[in-house]
Formats: C-alpha cells, sequence, structure tokens
C-alpha cells in the first residue's frame, strides 16, 4: 500500500498542471546570463557496479558506465532511484539504452539494464560527488569533459566549504525484536556507515551539520576553535543560552528521534525539525564562514505558523510513542 502511494504521486506529478521540472534536465531556475544558479545532484546506488550514479541537469555520471546528457529522465525516476530504501521499495529499473554513456571505465559492452536503490546504500551522506569534482578539476582543459554534445563545468569547490548535513540520528538500543528485523538491520548498518563519516568530518574540523547535536551544542563544540572563530562562536553561546537547558534538550529529542516512516510527523515536530535546521545553519554559517546574523532570529512560532499557515488542514498529530496511519 505504501509502494502503491508513491506510485500513484508519481503518476500524479505527469499529469498536474505544474510542469517545469518535469526532467531531470529542467532543474535549476535561470538566472539571467549565468545560466542555472544552482547545480543540484542526486544520489542513487547502482546494485550492478556497487557504485554511485549521480544524477544532474548536465548529466547522468556513473564511474564504470561513465557519462551521459539526462536524455528523457524523469525527475520523479531520478527521485525514486535516489530514496528506493532496501526491501521496502523495489529498486528502480533503468533501461541504459536511454542514454548515452561514455567513456566510463568497464571495458566491453554495457549491462542492458541496472537497478538502482537509495544512494545511502553506499554513502548516505552524499559527500562522494565532491571527491569526483575534486578528481576531475585536476585534468588541464578548462572544461571538465569535453566530448561531444556533453561539456559540464561545475563549479570547483574546496573542502573548507562544503557543508555537510547529516540527518540521520543514530539508532536506539531495543530490549527485543519483532518478526520483521529488515528495519534493525537496515539502522545497525547506517551506524556504521553514517557515524563514523561523521566522527572523521568532526575530527578533521569540517563544516557539519548533525542531527543529533542541538544548535547550542554545536556552538559550544566550536567555542574550541582558535582565532575569530571561536570568539563568534563564544558570543554566539551567550545568545542561544537564553533558552533553558529543558528547551534545548527537548529539542534535541524531537528531532534525533523523530522515525522515518510513511506517515504525517504532525506540525509540532515538523516546526521542530525546521527550526534544528535553521539555528543549526545560523550557528554554523556565522562562526566558520563569518556571515552576518539576521536582525531577528526566527523562533518556533515563525515555523509553526509554516506549516499552519492559512488554508492548510490542521492534521492530527499523533500522540508521543504512537505511529499514525501512512
Amino acid at each position: 500500500a505504501k509502494y502503491q502511494s508513491v506510485v500513484s504521486a508519481v503518476a500524479a506529478s505527469r499529469t498536474g498542471p505544474v510542469r517545469r521540472g518535469l526532467y531531470v534536465r529542467e532543474w535549476g531556475a535561470a538566472s539571467g546570463e549565468g545560466g542555472p544558479g544552482v547545480m543540484h545532484v542526486l544520489v542513487a546506488t547502482d546494485l550492478l557496479s556497487g557504485e554511485p550514479m549521480y544524477f544532474s541537469s548536465q548529466f547522468v555520471h556513473c564511474r564504470p558506465y561513465g557519462w551521459s546528457l539526462p536524455q528523457q529522465i524523469r525527475t520523479a525516476e531520478a527521485l525514486y532511484s535516489s530514496a528506493a530504501f532496501p526491501a521496502v521499495f523495489p529498486p528502480k529499473r533503468l533501461k541504459l539504452s536511454r542514454l548515452n554513456f561514455q567513456n566510463g571505465e568497464m571495458p566491453g559492452a554495457l549491462p542492458r539494464i541496472v537497478r538502482l536503490v537509495d544512494g545511502g546504500v553506499y554513502n548516505n551522506l552524499g559527500t562522494d560527488w565532491f571527491d569526483v569534482l575534486e578528481e576531475h578539476s585536476r585534468a588541464s582543459r578548462p572544461l571538465l569533459w569535453p566530448f561531444g554534445e556533453l561539456k559540464v563545468d561545475p563549479p570547483r569547490i574546496t573542502d573548507k566549504n562544503v557543508i555537510v548535513v547529516n540527518a540521520s540520528a543514530p539508532s536506539r538500543r531495543v530490549q527485543r525484536l519483532g518478526p520483521f528485523t529488515l528495519a534493525r538491520i537496515m539502522s545497525v548498518l547506517y551506524d556504521n556507515t553514517v557515524r563514523p563519516r561523521v566522527r572523521s568530518l568532526r575530527d578533521e574540523n569540517r563544516p557539519l551539520i548533525d542531527i543529533d547535536e542541538s544548535p547550542i551544542q554545536l556552538a559550544k563544540r566550536l567555542e574550541g576553535q582558535q582565532g575569530d572563530d571561536g570568539r563568534r562562536a563564544e558570543a554566539l553561546v551567550k545568545r542561544l543560552e537564553g533558552r533553558t537547558e529543558q528547551f534545548w534538550a527537548d529539542l534535541s529529542r524531537d528531532t534525533a528521534g523523530t522515525k522515518t516512516k510513511l506517515s504525517r510527523a504532525g506540525p509540532r515536530t515538523g516546526a521542530r525539525l525546521m527550526l534544528h535546521g535553521y539555528l543549526s545553519s545560523l550557528v554554523l554559517l556565522y562562526v566558520k564562514f563569518g556571515a552576518e546574523l539576521p536582525e531577528v532570529v526566527r523562533g518556533e512560532e515563525y515555523f509553526l505558523s509554516l506549516v499552519r499557515r492559512p488554508g492548510a488542514p490542521r492534521r492530527h498529530e499523533p500522540a508521543p510513542g504512537t505511529t499514525d496511519r501512512p
């Protein structure tokens, strides 16, 4: 039933009134002479090669197969491929004949059909794309892949400017398991692939936002930095301490404890998820990049007003410890 609801949503997207972004090649709003202002890259995992496959408005790339224009790949297909949680959603079957791959590392003929699943199977943080950029930026030519119609010149971003956002909290210990253990298997698997990467990013002092760390915890961790970074973090901690310790504890519990499920989270949880991301972004951008703080720092009531905007139906919010119907 959950799978069918996703299929229905994809079907609706093909016939709905909004046409912009129907195809991957249409991603990105035009920004005058400069073209698209944002390069959005979605990551799936190719089960045949075990490598990530990247979807962008300018290309589709998988190391063994090479590079291709996105052709007629629909946005819904790329989104499904990047989020097909194993065993919950069937892998996306993609005929490679729909693409014109070239300059890949795989010898001989390419497979006729590949099967794509959640990019998190390879790396739940999705940071490998920047390794690809770094590898190809060493090329002597100004354009990275100047062959045929495919001439991609993606932005060069140094490691210190790559902000990693991890919305996957570590799993909690359980006392007993039910008859279906797949979800638990995947959570333990993610723990042992995501958390080491998160620890490595922290050890390297790379820009990181982690849902398991409240905004004030992030600011306090950055207090230990040398120079201006440390001073800005110290000033920000004093500003954030206007909230009680209980508030920050509740915020962390509500956000990091949100279960991944195909059901409504409820307005309060939704507002707090947005608040967590907003405040953490302010902390990181101010401390690590010297960005100016806004005159008014938004509070929880602002995000509640977004999820309860005029005209929007007020959804039932499940009681704590219960699971809403999908």
